[in-house]
């Protein structure tokens, strides 16, 4: 009877996880930055709106330096090609699990001096130009000569799927090359 329970409560959970969460965003930046985030499921019956909270200022810690040659180095573990594989097939599902439904985005951006707007422009017009090619995104990007200038409106949908990410995020956490660096991590002494 037991068995069934549990059965019946893992089914409910995965069923419940397999419903997408719709999540909307808005950002005004024009002088003082206001934000909204919503987050709705059950295809938009349910909804919440997610609220920003204060947080009290964090205490410095005063760190002990380590020795070199104990400390655990995140770069020395992305050398290995299994954990660089595993990474890699992490991305791909979180492009999967979360998906761009709507982005607009209207920036105009300046620096206090133009050649530095023209440097930044001519390094972020690429990027923008791979980001605007998707159908989904609306851009309106333009730099201001003019003086120091920052205004942004962006507003956006998208969808995530929790059952799938929860999966890829499992996949990540026990496959054998995360599973080597947690384990090199934990016996390195940092």
């Amino acid at each position: 009877m037991l068995a069934w329970t549990l059965l019946g409560l893992l089914l409910a959970i995965v069923a419940l996880l397999s419903i997408p969460l719709d999540l909307s965003f808005q950002l005004h930046w024009k002088g003082a930055p206001t934000a909204s985030v919503q987050i709705r499921w059950l295809f938009g019956l349910v909804g919440f709106p997610v609220s920003r909270s204060r947080r009290a200022p964090a205490k410095k810690r005063v760190r002990r330096p380590k020795s070199r040659s104990s400390a655990f180095s995140p770069l020395r573990a992305l050398r290995d090609a299994p954990l660089r594989a595993c990474l890699a097939r992490f991305l791909r599902g979180i492009t999967a699990a979360i998906r761009l439904r709507e982005l607009s985005l209207h920036l105009r951006l300046g620096l206090c001096d133009p050649a530095e707007t023209g440097l930044l422009w001519g390094a972020a017009a690429p990027i923008l130009a791979l980001l605007g090619s998707h159908p989904d995104v609306t851009l309106d990007v333009a730099p201001e000569f003019s003086g120091e200038t920052l205004a942004l409106e962006t507003q956006g949908k998208i969808r995530i799927f929790p059952a799938q990410l929860a999966w890829i995020v499992a996949m990540l956490l026990l496959s054998p090359a995360m599973v080597r660096v947690i384990w090199t991590r934990a016996h390195s002494g940092g």
